[in-house]
């Protein structure tokens, strides 16, 4: 989805597409320096999934302190709910891999 707002998309489309990748693939190398055991993998993968289904993808539905979060204070566009799900199947593929 990213990938093909990023070609077909407009401008501001293509720009927040581009500040996605950009921070899931920083979060990935985050993931790779601090590898999780599997009680924390769980618990993150709960959480994520948590924060999904609470609607947390929209700004609109998120306290302020959880926006802060989820945009590291404003300086990134926090994940949208297909963003998080990918995010949670790459959590999931790389601890079966071992990576």
């Amino acid at each position: 989805m990213l990938l093909l707002a990023i070609e077909n998309g407009t401008e501001e489309g293509k720009r927040i597409a581009r500040v996605e990748l950009q921070r899931m693939a920083k979060l990935a190398d985050m993931v790779k320096r601090a590898p999780l055991d599997a009680q924390e993998l769980a618990t993150v993968l709960a959480a994520l999934r948590f924060y999904q289904e609470s609607g947390m993808g929209d700004p609109g539905n998120r306290s302020n302190a959880i926006h802060e979060i989820a945009t590291n204070g404003d300086s990134v566009v926090s994940l949208d709910a297909d963003a998080i799900d990918a995010l949670c199947e790459r959590l999931n593929v790389e601890s079966s891999d071992g990576k």
